[in-house]
């Protein structure tokens, strides 16, 4: 087994990660920091975000100006839009990740990839052995297998975890951060995915498949209504999707003796248009004429053919009876499925498609200002690992700068008290 000692240990170099090993060289150029990657490359999350734009972060997200400090500092040009969203002037997510990986090179961060940690304990005593890395004596010990070097064992004073979440296993995150939190007694609010679509019981909703639409969604708990926002809706084979609809997903979240069938969704296609006085007049313009249109050509102008004759089906009208004949009573079944057309969700989409984690280490367990846990000195939470999520749009991302600055400081400036 090759053993390692260092000042520094933080497992995992995605966004956090690498954001806290190049701000603990930077409070502590002396510090030895060890990074321990599972994937083959650092930062192999970032490279997908934002559809490979990497949206670093938003105007409106909390301390976001202390984000973009932090990347004017280590050279990335930065691009800010109207909206708020902020991403590299290149759009590459992949600058962005190839930019921290260099950083930490500069900076002596020490590097090890296709590294799985398997455990992590605290320990008074360290044993060295025949051939270590360094010198002996911490109160951490990793353990991991390399796919270069095999078993290896890892002493270090700080350890940050910084290993993400459940989201997106393709890149390596499985919830190795809060299996190895957990182990060392912290609590671990439960895990579920986030940002993500949504499979719905209408099965006749496959007749909708690949149109989007504008409008807003609705989220209702127990006939409440507890969620709003306007977008662009987009419809699947199953259910439905869309930045409004993922961020809706923050809200579908249930405790004990709940369950999904307690929501409900409704959808607004007709937001920010007065469609009331728009159907009566189609429908006196209609019987003035005997025109002979159908119900569903109220909608020709407002919905795209298929979603018209879908919305006036839902509204049980008949979409091929004449608009003339249409009774008030009809033309308010169609204005209130126009706007308020409803849906009952079956389940989330999973790990695979979710964008984000909602819950991880109990953050009352932990330090906000320097992210150490307050169960074990020495230990630090970032990201994803953290019971937090956001709503699409930089805010995640944000977060997991903010993090890794705030552990990899504090963990660097420890280092140095400890040496005087």
């Amino acid at each position: 087994m090759r053993k390692f000692q260092c000042d520094i240990c933080i497992i995992g170099a995605g966004a956090s990660g690498m954001t806290a090993a190049i701000q603990a060289k930077r409070a502590n150029r002396q510090a030895e920091v060890l990074v321990l990657e599972k994937n083959g490359i650092p930062g192999r999350k970032i490279r997908a975000t934002g559809n490979g734009r990497c949206n670093l972060t938003n105007t409106k997200a909390r301390e976001y100006l202390k984000t973009l400090r932090f990347f004017s500092d280590i050279g990335l040009a930065i691009r800010e839009y109207p909206n708020g969203l902020v991403y590299p002037y290149s759009e590459s997510a992949a600058d962005v990740a190839e930019l921290l990986a260099s950083r930490m090179e500069d900076l002596g961060v020490k590097l090890l990839t296709s590294t799985e940690v398997t455990s992590v304990k605290i320990s008074d005593e360290y044993d060295s052995g025949d051939d270590p890395e360094g010198s002996a004596g911490s109160s951490k010990v990793i353990e991991a297998v390399s796919q270069d070097l095999g078993n290896i064992q890892v002493s270090a004073d700080e350890l940050i975890i910084s290993a993400g979440g459940k989201a997106g296993p393709a890149f390596g995150t499985k919830g190795d951060g809060a299996k190895l939190a957990a182990s060392m007694g912290h609590n671990i609010i439960r895990q579920v995915p986030v940002l993500t679509a949504i499979e719905v019981v209408e099965d006749d909703i496959d007749q909708l498949s690949g149109i989007r639409a504008r409008g807003s969604v609705i989220l209702y708990k127990k006939g409440r209504r507890v969620f709003e926002e306007p977008g662009e809706i987009q419809f699947t084979r199953t259910g439905l999707s869309g930045i409004c609809v993922f961020n809706m997903t923050r809200h579908m979240l249930f405790g004990e003796g709940e369950s999904m069938s307690d929501f409900g969704i409704g959808i607004n296609l007709c937001s920010d248009f007065d469609i009331d006085d728009y159907i009566e007049a189609v429908a006196f313009h209609s019987k003035d004429l005997d025109s002979g249109q159908k119900a569903v050509d109220m909608l020709r102008s407002l919905l795209k053919p298929n979603l018209a004759r879908y919305v006036i089906g839902r509204s049980g009208v008949d979409p091929d009876k004449k608009i003339s004949s249409l009774t008030k009573a009809e033309r308010n079944a169609i204005i209130a499925a126009v706007t308020d057309l409803r849906f009952k969700p079956k389940k989330l989409k999973g790990w695979k498609d979710a964008q984000c984690t909602a819950g991880g280490v109990d953050r009352f367990q932990v330090d906000d200002e320097t992210c150490q846990s307050l169960i074990v000195p020495g230990v630090y939470f970032t990201g994803e690992v953290l019971d937090y999520d956001g709503p699409c749009g930089g805010y995640n991302l944000n977060f997991a700068w903010l993090t890794g600055m705030a552990a990899g400081e504090s963990a660097g400036k420890a280092v140095m008290r400890s040496e005087e």
